[in-house]
């Protein structure tokens, strides 16, 4: 028989946004570029809060429970230093989240895009924070197009 002394893995989460874009590549490039360009993320009937606190709330009570590795009180990355003092890159290769206007955030959270800039330029805030990986939260929304042909239907996918 082994015995196992293998100890769980610690994650932080660094960031918890929702993106105010919708992706629109499955109809057509030129729809996405449109969608991407235009400024749905500053009419205020389009606010996403609400949707993401309580996916915020959902994601710490419940969804972490199944989880096979520990998160980190979201207190101790918000206060770290290293942490607040970390500048992302909002724009690399082809996508268009090129600021933080077209999101929006849980309080104290840096809207990080998780990026292959982000990643590698976050292992400062892992080794302050003593975990052994990052998670990125984020909150999206696209058209999904189901069917043949022209025959079919479009959704919108979270």
């Amino acid at each position: 028989m082994l015995v196992s002394n293998a100890q769980k893995k610690k994650v932080a989460v660094v960031t918890f946004y929702a993106d105010k874009t919708i992706d629109l590549s499955v109809l057509s490039a030129s729809a996405d570029l449109i969608a991407k360009n235009t400024k749905l993320s500053d009419d205020p009937n389009f606010n996403l809060t609400e949707p993401l606190k309580k996916l915020h709330q959902a994601f710490f009570a419940e969804y972490t429970k199944n989880f096979d590795f520990e998160i980190i009180d979201e207190a101790e990355v918000l206060s770290n230093e290293t942490y607040q003092a970390f500048v992302p890159t909002y724009q690399e290769g082809n996508t268009f989240l090129t600021d933080v206007e077209t999101t929006t955030s849980i309080e104290e959270y840096n809207v990080i895009p998780s990026y292959r800039k982000n990643v590698k330029d976050l292992k400062e805030v892992a080794e302050a924070l003593g975990v052994d990986a990052i998670m990125f939260v984020n909150l999206s929304f696209g058209f999904v197009k189901t069917g043949i042909g022209s025959m079919g239907y479009v959704s919108v996918q979270a």
